[in-house]
């Protein structure tokens, strides 16, 4: 708040003279501290980023030393095939460019480095030391806060480089389930493409790679898309991995919600009749023909009030008594009398106003 806009407030409390200046010198006083604070707390924060960055860089160097240290103790008349691949162990930007957060696709980079690191014959221990070198930016924090044992396994550090950047079992399961064809894409490659949205979907749920625990991930999969939205998100929320917790869990909530379906549920409505909920199917509903509005019938409709209704063609504007589809053995009325703006009005339906 500025000075002004203190004093417009003070003169508005009341306060004058030697009064109103403390007021205001108190309020600015505490305005400057609450902005050194803040100012204070970003460069804490700053600092606090800059030593992570840091410890990653100086993890990354001793890691780059000890694999320098190692190759150095190679006897001289080693195999040229495992210095090459010591050598590329070192510096995978000879096969491989840098990770970009802002252009490079997580999951398609990974799938790239492992299809490196496996065609140049590099041992599985070295695959996480050599991702590092990759990395930067929020990729490489992530690395930075690992312990020193995980950041040596290398499916540990892409679990956590999955985990920061969203990339779950439920969102690979929607791309395996969902994809289409691209333009321009082979046969092959769409094939490619689905079978590495499967293994992603197997791997981050945490389920062995054997016939009975992909078969129990496939059934759950199908349980939970056919039951009702509330039993799904229930069962998310418990994170139910096995079948068979899946249905224990399923009927557990049944019971708590006093239901007997799956699919469709059944809510009491205001009048105490039970309606379905998530039913494809729905009763005609009441229709009144004054008003042609859904929900109540001509005989309580609140427009038929205001202007005359027929009994006879059920339409409005006219009465039974002058209606001209009735049949001729029907006496019209000569003369109608209503009321309007508090005056009696005489018409004659046959011939009219006059």
């Amino acid at each position: 708040m500025s000075s002004t806009d203190l004093m417009a407030l003070a003169m508005r409390m009341g306060l004058e003279g030697a009064e109103l200046k403390t007021w205001i010198d108190e309020r600015e006083a505490r305005a400057r501290e609450e902005r050194a604070a803040e100012r204070e707390a970003k460069k804490e924060q700053m600092q606090l980023q800059l030593q992570v960055e840091e410890q990653a860089q100086r993890t990354i160097q001793l890691r780059l030393q000890l694999t320098q240290t190692e190759t150095a103790r190679e006897p001289v008349g080693a195999d040229i095939g495992r210095s090459s691949r010591v050598s590329s162990n070192v510096n995978p930007h000879n096969f491989i460019p840098g990770f970009d957060e802002n252009r490079d696709d997580l999951d398609a980079y990974l799938k790239r480095f492992e299809n490196v690191a496996t065609g140049q014959e590099w041992p599985r221990d070295k695959w996480a030391t050599a991702l590092s070198l990759c990395l930067s930016g929020e990729a490489l924090k992530v690395f930075g806060r690992l312990s020193p044992e995980d950041a040596l396994d290398y499916e540990k550090v892409k679990l956590a480089l999955f985990q920061r950047f969203r990339f779950t079992a439920e969102g690979y399961r929607e791309k395996f389930r969902h994809s289409k064809p691209q333009e321009g894409e082979t046969g092959r490659q769409y094939a490619a493409r689905l079978m590495s949205f499967f293994d992603r979907w197997v791997e981050m749920s945490k389920v062995d790679k054997e016939y009975a625990s992909v078969r129990d991930l496939i059934v759950a999969e199908q349980f939970i898309s056919k039951c009702h939205d509330r039993v799904a998100l229930f069962l998310r929320e418990k994170n139910c991995r096995k079948l068979e917790e899946m249905a224990e869990a399923a009927d557990q909530f049944l019971e708590a919600q006093r239901q007997s379906n799956l699919l469709v549920f059944r809510e009491k409505a205001e009048n105490g009749m039970a309606v379905k909920s998530g039913s494809t199917t729905s009763k005609t509903s009441v229709q009144c023909f004054v008003c042609n509005k859904i929900g109540h019938k001509a005989s309580d409709c609140r427009a038929r009030t205001k202007q005359p209704y027929c009994g006879h063609c059920r339409r409005a504007g006219h009465d039974t008594q002058v209606c001209t589809k009735k049949p001729a053995t029907y006496k019209k009325a000569s003369c109608i009398l209503s009321e309007e703006n508090s005056k009696a009005m005489i018409t004659h339906p046959a011939a009219g106003p006059r």
